[in-house]
């Protein structure tokens, strides 16, 4: 990380993050600037959700309202690189936290993962998602007798910017704490969408739509509307229904794999970490356009993701592939190879989230019929 910095230092003058596959906009910190610009606008009481007049690209303020009330304590433009400095400064911590190499192979995949230009994008721009990554990563790390915990925080990141709702499944579902705390939370949410639900469409509404720099079904499905004959709702329901029959296919013949996969947790925070970062991925790319800078949640995965990998499930070995290709091939000529690395990613993840998750007590009689059978 320390020789990559460096070497983005050198090339600051001659382009920076640009030769390392980020394009990099003036001024730094651009998604900072957004927020920290709505704040200037909301205290002279100027709309900015839909057009955010006080932004220097004119952008709208696609986050809810929650994140304007820092203008009512006098903030402005000025907080924008100190904030843009904290929230890099918040996800690094958090990352290097989660993602403890155990080898050789670990410390390259996490080096390749944490390079990648997809993580750099947020970095550069200082999105606020990183920030959210850091508020996922502490629920994770919470120890898992205290789901009550580890709901608060989703639900804070949730009401931030709605899609860390899917990490729900973090919460964890064995015991009656766990199932307790993860229906409140489910239940708190939809109040919160309820309450703010014109806000949430007009956010729908602004928030750019594009190719490059974007993962989603929905993102592939375009891109082969432009290019071949053919319905974008055509290409999205073959996309769709092809990648998931893939991931129900390839679980169930891997249903033998479940004592192992389940067996396979080195750190207590792997599973949770995983069900985080699998279930905001696969429920962002179904639900919309998403910049790339979101695939920063699958590093809360990585780990499990590893371990399994060495416990020889291919699925996880696949989804590793793959993530990291999605993670570095963002844009230029080979972005098509990006977004088919996009689909197998969400293959594998469903696969893997439907053998992790333990399936529903057999029958007693049919239990009671397969001891009897014959080996």
């Amino acid at each position: 990380m320390a020789a990559y910095f460096v070497a983005v230092a050198a090339l600051w003058r001659h382009g920076g993050w640009s030769h390392l596959g980020v394009p990099q906009p003036s001024p730094i910190f651009l998604d900072t600037r957004s927020v920290t610009s709505a704040w200037v606008c909301h205290l002279h009481g100027v709309p900015v959700l839909a057009a955010n007049p006080c932004d220097p690209l004119g952008r709208p303020a696609n986050y809810p309202q929650l994140w304007l009330l820092p203008a009512h304590a006098g903030l402005g433009t000025s907080a924008t690189i100190p904030l843009g400095v904290a929230i890099a400064a918040a996800f690094f911590a958090a990352a290097f936290v989660v993602l403890r190499p155990r080898d050789a192979v670990d410390v390259v995949l996490i080096a390749l993962a944490l390079c990648a230009p997809a993580v750099m994008l947020g970095v550069d721009r200082g999105n606020v998602d990183l920030l959210l990554f850091a508020i996922v990563a502490a629920g994770v790390l919470i120890s898992p007798t205290r789901p009550v915990g580890r709901g608060t925080l989703v639900l804070t990141a949730a009401c931030l910017k709605l899609y860390p709702i899917f990490a729900l499944g973090s919460i964890g579902t064995r015991g009656r704490r766990a199932r307790t705390a993860a229906l409140a939370v489910a239940v708190a949410f939809a109040v919160y969408a309820w309450l703010t639900w014109s806000d949430i469409k007009t956010i729908e509404r602004v928030v750019p739509q594009q190719i490059v720099y974007s993962y989603g079904n929905d993102v592939f499905a375009t891109y082969l509307a432009g290019r071949f004959p053919g319905g974008h709702d055509i290409y999205a329901a073959l996309l769709l229904g092809a990648t998931l029959s893939v991931a129900v296919i390839t679980a169930r013949r891997s249903r033998h794999l479940r004592p192992r996969i389940a067996s396979t947790t080195r750190r207590g925070f792997e599973r949770p970490g995983f069900f985080a970062g699998a279930g905001i991925y696969i429920g962002t790319f179904l639900a919309s356009h998403n910049f790339d800078y979101r695939l920063v949640f699958l590093l809360l995965a990585v780990p499990q993701l590893l371990s399994w990998a060495r416990a020889g499930i291919g699925a996880a070995a696949v989804a590793v592939t793959a993530g990291l290709v999605a993670l570095w091939l963002i844009q230029g000529p080979l972005l098509v190879l990006g977004l088919v690395a996009q689909q197998v990613l969400f293959a594998a993840l469903v696969a893997l989230v439907l053998l992790a998750v333990p399936p529903r007590l057999e029958r007693p009689h049919v239990a009671a019929a397969s001891s009897t059978a014959p080996l």
